[in-house]
Parts: structure tokens; C-alpha cells; sequence
């Protein structure tokens, strides 16, 4: 087991690909400066309970943490250290405002409370604690459903988040919870956008705004990702709308 998350962990081809991406994102960078196109989040990284459930796989890391926590949570440690010191690094050389976190199996769709608390909530806690200490707002990128888990989201600093929703989570329930705390994003959901209408989506669009955006920050954007089949028409009226429709409030 111990080389196994050794392995996980410090495997030299897991940091050559990091330092390809970053590559990447430089020349993205200096494309999308030359366009005038503001980027808020280049930097970031996976979380690392979400790194070691990929690196072991889903079963074999469900089984580390209820019968081997113990190195589970070293391994974490060791980890987190590294993801706040990485992540504060790319976020000076970029000059960012904001740090991505991925997260896509923590979540009360496959954990009690009690594995969430122990190995997820206290580890993200420090990473958030460490952005914020220097003024980096850190975007949750959320996957699968969080309905149960949204309520933990209120004991990060006011200001110091924005969740990321996938529209798997209900957005909605989600801003009845965090008003006035804490950001969302999202959730035009994928399909919408590949087998929808314009109408479709501008009609989703503008319930978002109209009963997400008040008494709570709101940044209209894809549940996930935009897929790679997404219609152009229908990514276009969800841009057109979020730019131009002020709300019933307004």
C-alpha cells in the first residue's frame, strides 16, 4: 500500500504532464492578451483526494479509506502541502486572481458525512485558507451532486469561494443556502446546450439570473464543461442573454 500511494503521489510523469499544461497555458495566456480576452482562473490544480481516488482507482481507494485511513491521511498531508505551494506559485507567475480546485467524487453521491469530513472538508479548508490569505478566490469545480454537502460550503471566508456546478447539484436550493456568502456558477447543462433550442437555453438563462443572481454573486457558464458536440447557436444565446437580460428585478 505504502508504494502504491507513493506512486500516486510522486510518480515523475504526473509533473511532466503538469508542466506541459502549464506550458500550454502560458502560450494560451499570451493568445488570449493579444485579443483582449480576460482570463480570471488560470491557475489551479485537482484536488488531492480526487488525485489519489484517480491514481488507485475507485474501488481500491474506497477500501484505503475505511481500512487503511491512516496512511490515507498521511499521504493527504503530504499532498495538500503541495498542491497550496504549487498552486500559489502558478497563481504569482500568472498573475491570477483565482485558483481552480476539481473535485468530482467527494461528494455525498459516494461518501457519508463522516469520510467527506475526515478526508475531504478539513484538507479543502487549509487549501482555501491558504488562497485566501492571499487574496486568491479559489473556483470550485464540482461535479456530480452536492445537495448534502452545500451547507459545509458556509463555513469557508465570506467572498472566498465560487462553486462551480454541473447541474447535477440543484443551483437553485444551493443560492437559498449561500445568499449572500459565497458565489455560484454554472449550470447551462451540456445536453441543454447540444439537443436544445436557443429558446430552450435562453429561457434557462434568464430563470438562472432571475432567481439565482439576487443576494448572491452568479457567473452564467456551462454545467461543466460546453460539451464537443454543443450546437454554436445555442452557446451564442447563452453569452447574448447573460450579457443583455437585466432580470425581472432590475
Amino acid at each position: 500500500m505504502n508504494n502504491l500511494l507513493f506512486r500516486a503521489t510522486r510518480d515523475p510523469r504526473i509533473f511532466e504532464e503538469m508542466k506541459k499544461r502549464l506550458e500550454v497555458f502560458k502560450i494560451c495566456m499570451k493568445n488570449w492578451g493579444e485579443r483582449d480576452i480576460f482570463t480570471s482562473s488560470p491557475a489551479g490544480d485537482t484536488h488531492p483526494f480526487f488525485k489519489l481516488s484517480l491514481a488507485r482507482s475507485m474501488p481500491k481507494f474506497t477500501e484505503d479509506l475505511y481500512y487503511r485511513p491512516e496512511i490515507v491521511e498521511k499521504a493527504l498531508d503530504r499532498m495538500v502541502e503541495e498542491t497550496i505551494t504549487q498552486s500559489l506559485e502558478r497563481a504569482n507567475m500568472l498573475k491570477a486572481s483565482m485558483a481552480v480546485l476539481i473535485e468530482e467524487r467527494a461528494s455525498s453521491y459516494f461518501f457519508t458525512p463522516r469520510i467527506f469530513e475526515k478526508f475531504w472538508w478539513k484538507y479543502t479548508q487549509a487549501i482555501i485558507d491558504a488562497h485566501w490569505s492571499k487574496g486568491l478566490v479559489t473556483v470550485f469545480h464540482l461535479d456530480t451532486s452536492w445537495d448534502k454537502n452545500i451547507e459545509y460550503f458556509k463555513g469557508l471566508p465570506k467572498g472566498s469561494a465560487v462553486l462551480h456546478l454541473d447541474g447535477t447539484t440543484d443551483i437553485f436550493s444551493a443560492k437559498e443556502i449561500l445568499k449572500g456568502h459565497l458565489c455560484l456558477m454554472g449550470d447551462v447543462h451540456p445536453s441543454l446546450q447540444a439537443i436544445g433550442k436557443p429558446e430552450e437555453v435562453e429561457a434557462y438563462v434568464k430563470r438562472l439570473i432571475d432567481e439565482v443572481g439576487f443576494d448572491i454573486g452568479l457567473i452564467i457558464s456551462s454545467g461543466c464543461d460546453v460539451p464537443a458536440n454543443v450546437k454554436p447557436e445555442n452557446f451564442k444565446t447563452m453569452l447574448d442573454t447573460a450579457k443583455s437580460y437585466k432580470g425581472r428585478r432590475h
